[in-house]
């Protein structure tokens, strides 16, 4: 089962950091000059409950909802939409760095979500260096390119927690790559479940990497007996926490009924309908419930998120499947991208109208691998075209986002 190969050289077509943080600020200029715009003139949108300034556009939608936690903790009402459904290490991370530094939470939870960012860009790079040595540097570059324009990557530079999530899938898939100990590979999967529900998805590559470098299926066994508690220690530390605060450790499951847009209703016609794929083309059909404009208030398709995560949803299972085909990603990396996917279809795809689908699958990073392997591989005025659309799309989100239309 060992795999002498795992280990690449060392990367010869990777950017370095400071290239990395070029394209980290080149591309969120787009995000954030569009919040600009928006927070100016879409602010007539606005709510009591959000933000229609310029430094507080950033705290829309789950954003004010992590704002609410770091400063006055959890809430739980059984039957009631409740924010235990919201993961804690980000809203807590606010919290401590705003108690040491004297920053304001709103300040800190930006700030956490843009240095996590950068850095994500950092290891992104270097990650495609070691893991595809032969490549030149474009590689990289439209990797990272993708990367930050995806236009889903709205969701990156906001209050929210893919930013967080992100950095450390990729501190995880590096580890693997670089052998680190299973203790701190554990520890960083125990962290990703701890800032978000998919992140059980990392056990994943976790399993698959101890197989690959244990000697005997007993050896694995033991491996995989020892370590999985520790990478469960992220939401085995919020369901204690829930079962001593709410009398109940799985609150934060059962709250997600109360989020629902429609019952479940029978298992058999539930699962029936996810293995026809309904909740995506539902979304296009008028006389269905999940119809897309059933939920949009202006009905313009161009500008309704509604109308587009099934789409972006679509695009990231292809090209999760497509790394796959081509071999473009490991086992590890296929198990974590699959998973990103399956796991918010599977429990929310039906019951939430795939509303947020194109949100939750951004934060499956093998896609981007793949996505920059088909820029690579297309002509440059073609992929050119390519990003400067997906480009396009970014801001108008973070313009409609920043002015509080329902970019969910």
């Amino acid at each position: 089962m060992d795999d002498a190969g795992l280990v690449s050289p060392s990367p010869s077509g990777g950017r370095g950091a400071i290239d990395a943080l070029c394209y980290y600020v080149a591309t969120s200029a787009v995000v954030f000059g569009a919040i600009v715009f928006g927070a100016a003139f879409l602010h007539e949108r606005a709510t009591p409950t959000s933000y229609a300034d310029y430094s507080g556009a950033v705290f829309n939608w789950d954003g004010r909802q992590y704002v609410d936690i770091a400063r006055d903790g959890y809430s739980y009402a059984p039957g009631a939409r409740s924010n235990v459904a919201f993961f804690p290490a980000y809203p807590l991370a606010g919290r401590w760095l705003a108690a040491a530094t004297g920053l304001s939470i709103e300040a800190s939870l930006f700030l956490i979500a843009q240095l996590s960012l950068a850095g994500a860009f950092v290891l992104l790079a270097r990650y495609v260096g070691w893991r595809f040595p032969s490549a030149d540097g474009d590689l990289a570059e439209h990797t990272l390119l993708a990367f930050g324009l995806w236009p889903m990557a709205l969701f990156f530079r906001v209050a929210y927690t893919e930013a967080p999530f992100v950095l450390i899938l990729l501190l995880l898939l590096l580890g693997i790559h670089r052998r680190w100990p299973l203790a701190l590979l554990a520890v960083l999967a125990g962290l990703a479940t701890a800032t978000r529900s998919v992140g059980v998805a990392a056990l994943a590559p976790l399993w698959w990497h101890m197989w690959r470098t244990s000697s005997s299926v007993p050896a694995w066994l033991l491996r995989t007996l020892l370590w999985t508690p520790v990478a469960c220690w992220g939401i085995g530390a919020y369901a204690a926490f829930q079962w001593h605060e709410f009398g109940d450790p799985l609150a934060f499951a059962r709250t997600q009924a109360d989020y629902a847009v429609r019952p479940p209703g029978p298992l058999a016609n539930r699962i029936l309908a996810q293995a026809t794929l309904r909740p995506i083309w539902g979304s296009y059909v008028p006389s269905d419930p999940a119809y897309w404009a059933r939920r949009e208030t202006h009905g313009i398709a161009a500008f309704s998120l509604y109308f587009a995560n099934p789409l972006f949803f679509c695009a990231v299972a292809a090209l999760v499947g497509l790394g796959a085909w081509k071999c473009w990603l490991t086992m590890e990396e296929t198990l974590l991208g699959a998973l990103l996917v399956l796991i918010p279809y599977v429990l929310q795809s039906y019951t939430h109208f795939m509303a947020g689908a194109g949100r939750h699958v951004s934060v499956a990073v093998p896609a981007y691998l793949v996505l920059g392997h088909v820029l690579w591989r297309m002509p440059r005025a073609v992929s050119a075209l390519v990003l400067a659309m997906m480009a396009a799309l970014l801001a108008l989100y973070a313009a409609l986002f920043a002015g509080h239309y329902k970019i969910i």
